[in-house]
């Protein structure tokens, strides 16, 4: 990223420096546990369905599926692993789950990164309005999140990309229309296997 900006007041930069250090093996443990406990949870929904237990554990499970995009977001700073294609694979995967195709969201959040705070020119910001109370709270429900993605994948899907995108490329803009639609293939096959 162009422009990046570093405090040197809040945080010795040579502990910065080791806590920064990249690391496969601790990207996998880091990785591994967040997988375990959605098998963890995930077993305990099952064992426990159709009783008052599945409510709490549903609202748990719920959240580590979404806290996934935290790997996604690392892996697109390329900071989870040493090794730039394990970032790669697990953002595609990562992605894959929350419904957030991995190059959108990367070129998406370096728009954001170069112009942080800008509301004419912060990805980010541009994709949602200004917080109310109200939507706050239905954002914070999960349905707004989830309805905007499933409409954006739909959309980039049948090429059609948001005008406010200034950042993509042509050839960016060709790039997500493809991963959108190898989603859409994806969440088909799954739903196929899964009848």
């Amino acid at each position: 990223m162009d422009g990046w900006v570093s405090r040197t007041d809040i945080i010795d930069p040579r502990q910065l420096k080791e806590l920064s250090r990249r690391s496969d093996l601790r990207g996998a443990l880091q990785l591994a546990s967040h997988v375990g406990a959605l098998g963890v949870t995930g077993w305990a929904l099952w064992a426990t369905w159709g009783g008052w237990w599945a409510v709490p554990l549903f609202l748990l499970h719920g959240y580590l599926i979404n806290t996934l995009f935290a790997a996604q977001h690392e892996g697109n700073h390329l900071t989870a692993f040493k090794t730039r294609w394990v970032n790669n694979a697990m953002t595609h995967c990562t992605g894959f789950i929350v419904l957030y195709p991995c190059m959108w969201e990367r070129w998406v959040h370096f728009a954001h990164h170069r112009n942080t705070g800008n509301w004419e020119k912060d990805a980010e910001l541009l994709m949602r309005p200004k917080y109310t109370l109200g939507n706050f709270l239905t954002y914070l429900s999960g349905l707004r999140y989830w309805v905007f993605r499933v409409k954006m994948l739909f959309n980039m899907a049948r090429g059609r990309i948001p005008s406010w995108a200034y950042w993509l490329t042509d050839s960016q803009r060709r790039y997500v229309v493809v991963e959108a639609r190898w989603h859409w293939v994806g969440y088909a096959i799954i739903a196929a296997l899964s009848v």
